[in-house]
């Protein structure tokens, strides 16, 4: 019997020789992180009771926490925002919010150290001692699996755990073996062998489930067979482009793949819509003389599949390391303060670059530390605003428009000052000019 699947970024339909599939569905994005509504308003310039000058420091020093731009009730019981207390609250989309954490070095503690998550007890990240995520992911998990296990590699970066029953075998990363899998017999390459596979399997919390099995180290006539059958896939590969231009089907192929028993042949394709290939899959069934086997792809899954190097010099992430694909969003770009440049933020696959994420909570983190831009802040040349900040150097750039010039702060003479704003602000230096 056929074996029709409808999966997600790999929807495809499994045909036996003659059957006729329904249309393949297009697959859906990941829809985006839900978050907190609302949006920030924008900062007021009017003069008033603080003026919005910058009293992070003076909240903290009487124990006042950070609203976090969390609503409140207004006069008429109607919703209200309170403006934003810090560089994140403004900055950081409302959907990567809960991404925040009181204890700066991000380490887990979420800041309930004593310390302010600054208390250096040795851990990775400098914080309070708590580890890796990858240990409070899974300590709380209990992995019992003896059987030996190892990671491989199939065709397409697709990456399985599979056991080796035979323990006399010798493998090591990059030896190519045999395995027999549910549909047939196919070969892929050892990519993770040893302790680091339980490690791996207990962060994703996977203990004795049913694997593959590794049938035996390939020969040498399994390689030549192997590399006959990337011939055979160029050609299938060819023959099945003819095929779609003779059907005129709105679709893109990607590759093909011969299983290595020959039971099956596979193509990739991505597309706009639904496409109806029924006719596709009759002709082809007669041409190759065995399953058929059409599956849908997404764009990112099609840059893994082909492969190839990102702008940083190094191999795609998604061929490498990465398991899965994360929600990316101009979001968080905006919270790193980079511009806003598509042609730049776009991968090969032409969605935003996932690498986006990984430094993502160090700006966050970073960002918490500053008081929102355009806020009001005195310091002894008179009243300035807030043009420009540098996390990396804890700088911060004042704009006096008085003077029409820019003042350099650091972070530790902005929370000096704080504690002086009122006095600041009854002593500036233009009103002392006025009265003289």
């Amino acid at each position: 019997m056929p074996n029709h699947r409808d999966g997600t970024s790999g929807r495809h339909v499994d045909t036996p020789r003659g059957d006729v599939p329904s249309s393949a569905a297009v697959p859906d994005d990941n829809p985006p992180a839900a978050g907190p509504a609302g949006m920030i308003p924008p900062i007021d310039d009017h003069d008033h009771a603080h003026d919005h000058a910058y009293d992070h420091a003076h909240d903290h020093e009487h124990g006042h926490g950070h609203s976090h731009g969390r609503p409140k009730l207004g006069e008429r019981g109607q919703l209200q925002e309170e403006p934003p207390k810090n560089l994140a609250e403004q900055m950081v989309a409302p959907s990567l919010r809960g991404r925040e954490s009181e204890c700066t070095h991000g380490c887990g503690s979420g800041g309930d150290c004593g310390s302010g998550g600054d208390c250096g007890n040795g851990c990775m990240t400098g914080g309070c001692g708590v580890g890796s995520i990858v240990d409070l992911i899974a300590n709380d998990f209990d992995y019992v699996d003896e059987r030996r296990i190892i990671e491989v590699t199939f065709k397409g970066y697709r990456r399985e755990f599979v056991v080796v029953p035979d323990e006399d075998v010798q493998l090591r990363v990059r030896d190519m073996v045999i395995v027999e899998a549910e549909r047939g017999v196919d070969i892929a390459t050892v990519s993770m062998t040893g302790s680091l596979v339980h490690a791996k399997r207990r962060a994703k919390r996977l203990s004795n489930e049913s694997l593959s099995t590794v049938l035996r180290k390939a020969t040498t006539q399994d390689l030549e067979t192997h590399s006959r059958d990337h011939d055979a896939e160029r050609k299938a590969l060819d023959v099945c482009r003819g095929r779609v231009e003779h059907f005129n089907l709105p679709m893109n192929l990607v590759g093909a793949e011969w299983q290595f028993d020959h039971r099956r042949v596979t193509f990739f394709f991505t597309a706009d819509g639904r496409v109806d290939f029924r006719e596709l899959v009759r002709d082809l069934a007669s041409i190759f003389h065995t399953r058929i086997e059409l599956r849908q792809i997404a764009v990112r899954d099609e840059a893994k599949r082909l492969g190839g190097m990102g702008i940083c010099g190094r191999e795609l992430c998604c061929t490498t390391h990465l398991g899965r694909y994360e929600h990316v969003t101009l979001d968080h770009a905006k919270s790193q303060q980079l511009q806003i440049n598509p042609t730049k933020l776009s991968g090969l696959c032409g969605r935003l670059k996932c690498c986006l994420l990984y430094e993502l909570d160090t700006y966050v983190d970073g960002l918490r530390r500053f008081p929102p831009l355009d806020s009001t802040i005195f310091t002894s040349k008179g009243k300035g605003y807030v043009q420009k900040i540098d996390i990396f150097r804890n700088l911060l750039f004042v704009y006096h428009p008085e003077h029409h010039a820019l003042e350099t702060l650091t972070l530790d003479e902005v929370h000096d000052l704080a504690p002086r704003q009122e006095e600041l602000r009854h002593d500036r230096p233009e009103e002392a000019r006025e009265q003289r």
